[in-house]
């Protein structure tokens, strides 16, 4: 009768009947009813028109035809249906949460297609910090502040993930499993909060993946979605333990939370909670940059850890009836296959052995070249013969990927406190510099890189470097290569500014070296010498095509760089501007261009390459 007045296709009811008549919302075809449902229903019409039924009391036992009161049936039928929007609409949110974190990246990106004019001022006014003046140093030395245009997409995450989280409610009532809208609200919300806390695992698993799939089809750097990955692991924290109070409360107030609290699933969801619970305050950048191998280490050990916890939660409760396990499934692939990836690298790359070189008994930066291999971007090092933990490794950029013959030049010839390598630049050049020295010298595959040890391995290679007199070998894993796709948009500028700092000068200087436009200038502040002479080779190579300026012991006034760069001359077109250095540079040189932008008549493309972990 009741499902007459909703319309519902005699065959759906044929279905419901044979699959859920004993087992309720679970599909379990093993109990075979005795009669199909057109039968029963006919005969049970017979037996009602024959004598007067009696009607069904909750919890009694049905063993011989009943009626079922209008008002139980309206309570019973609200609580099903109920039951049937919050699944639908836990999954739909979930997947609208996850889909929109990966496609406002792209979508975003899809700005570099239009003219640069257009939306250079935007540009430059969204790539200033937040608050304050900071973004590569710590703000407040307890982490990174955002810059606006990041800040609008975390604030999306978060806005999102709330709304989704209690919207839609839709709420039937009278309701004979949730008696009142305020319990129905609460086991709502509490069940989308797990939900969503599970959805937003793929987000955060691929935000942290080295082979990040939006790192090749979108303009963001490694260090933004890094960035994302810890705000999205906010996200999942909170709505984990929003998940495990919510449902505390619910249990206790209207369940049997006795009967509940013993039961396997219970355990494991309160293991998930609570791993994940710690790996928020084991994350800060504090104990990141003074013990980073420990914390990598326990940071994997704990994720693994609360996503294998989650998984056994929702199998205890569901098994694989309910499909909450899929992002899971998702999340593990992820990192699975980023793992294999990884592999797959240093496979292709063999064992090659590296040669590392102090530059100096008073100085602490060392060089590594690894003859036979070439490598782009910034590549990954193992050094598993300098400690018995093989699997640590480090990234480092690319100084360059060739070795020439002449490359051995004496300390006369490099560069002095200022190097005119020439005013005078190629402006219909289409290939590198190295195409062009080709038909000169003898050129073989090498990667050469330069590195600043700090702790760990890296320390332990500069000691013993210095025990064996200034160089040694070892041989090396080679996770190469990596590019990044936020360089792009320099080379299409007439103008190309390179500021560097330190070891800086292994971003900028493949940059240059890639540049094939007529302005190309080169401003590096070094603290020592040394790194001079280990860098003048390659630098020599850019003759003819950049002008460098080169200062040893002194701080580069970075914001009277950019003022006379963007502002000073007659140049046209977009002028790019990269750096890489120590923080406090990389933030002066961001202020700086925020500040000229508003007064500047060419856009600018802004580029600030790092690692930030």
């Amino acid at each position: 009768m009741h499902c007459a007045r909703d319309k519902v296709p005699l065959s759906e009811l044929q279905g419901f009947w044979e699959a859920h008549l004993a087992t309720g919302t679970l599909s379990d075809r093993s109990f075979v009813p005795a009669l199909p449902y057109h039968l029963a229903l006919s005969e049970a019409q017979e037996e009602q028109d024959n004598r007067a039924l009696v009607y069904l009391i909750s919890r009694e036992v049905l063993n011989e035809t009943m009626l079922v009161a209008e008002d139980d049936f309206i309570a019973m039928y609200n609580y099903q249906k109920s039951f049937e929007y919050g699944e639908i609409d836990h999954g739909q949110n979930s997947i609208a949460v996850v889909l929109t974190a990966i496609a406002i990246p792209v979508l975003m990106s899809l700005s570099a297609l239009l003219p640069y004019r257009w939306i250079s001022r935007l540009v430059a006014t969204l790539d200033q910090p937040l608050l304050g003046h900071v973004y590569r140093v710590p703000f407040l030395k307890a982490g990174t502040m955002p810059t606006r245009a990041q800040s609008l997409f975390f604030a999306y995450l978060w806005i999102i993930n709330i709304v989704l989280m209690c919207a839609p409610l839709r709420m039937l009532q009278p309701n004979s499993g949730l008696s009142g809208f305020g319990q129905q609200a609460l086991l709502t919300i509490g069940d989308r909060a797990g939900a969503l806390a599970a959805a937003n695992l793929v987000p955060l698993l691929l935000t942290s993946a080295r082979n990040n799939v939006l790192l090749w089809i979108t303009n963001w750097s490694n260090t933004t979605f890094l960035l994302t990955h810890r705000w999205l692991g906010y996200i999942v924290i909170i709505q984990t333990v929003l998940h495990s109070i919510l449902l505390l409360h619910w249990y206790r107030t209207y369940s049997d939370y006795t009967t509940e609290s013993k039961t396997p699933y219970w355990y494991w969801g309160i293991i998930s909670t609570l791993t994940l619970c710690f790996l928020g305050p084991l994350s800060i950048l504090p104990l990141r940059r003074r013990a980073y191998e420990m914390f990598l280490a326990t940071h994997q050990i704990l994720a693994a850890l609360a996503m294998i916890a989650y998984f056994l939660h929702i199998w205890y409760i569901y098994q694989y009836n309910w499909g909450y396990e899929i992002w899971v499934y998702v999340a593990g692939a992820i990192w699975f296959v980023d793992r294999c990836l990884r592999i797959l690298r240093i496979a292709r790359n063999g064992m090659p052995t590296a040669i590392i070189t102090s530059l100096g008994e008073g100085s602490d930066l060392l060089t590594v070249s690894i003859e036979g291999l070439h490598s782009e971007g910034h590549v990954y090092l193992y050094f598993p013969t300098m400690t018995w933990r093989f699997w640590e490794n480090h990234p480092f950029s690319v100084l360059s990927s060739f070795s020439w013959a002449d490359q051995d030049i004496s300390p006369s010839e490099t560069p002095e406190r200022t190097n005119s390598m020439t005013e005078k630049h190629a402006s219909a050049r289409s290939e590198p510099a190295v195409a062009t020295l080709a038909s000169r010298n003898e050129i073989s595959p090498a990667t050469s890189l330069l590195l600043r040890p700090q702790s760990g391995s890296t320390r332990k290679l500069l000691e013993e470097a210095r025990r064996q007199g200034g160089s040694i070998s070892a041989p090396v894993w080679v996770e190469a290569s990596y590019h990044s796709q936020s360089t792009k948009p320099l080379y299409r500028c007439s103008t190309l500014i390179c500021i560097a700092g330190g070891v800086g000068i292994t971003v900028a200087l493949p940059t240059l070296q890639g540049y094939s436009g007529p302005e190309a200038r080169l401003y590096w502040g070094v603290k020592h010498r040394d790194i001079v002479d280990a860098v003048a080779p390659h630098l020599r190579r850019l003759e003819g095509r950049v002008k460098a300026e080169i200062k040893v012991g002194e701080r580069l006034a970075v914001k009277n760089i950019v003022q006379d760069e963007v502002l000073g001359g007659t140049a046209r077109g977009d002028i790019g501007i990269l750096v890489c250095g120590p923080p406090e540079m990389a933030d002066h040189v961001r202020i700086a261009i925020g500040e000229v932008s508003r007064r500047s008549k060419r856009p600018i493309v802004f580029l600030d390459e790092s690692f930030s972990w």
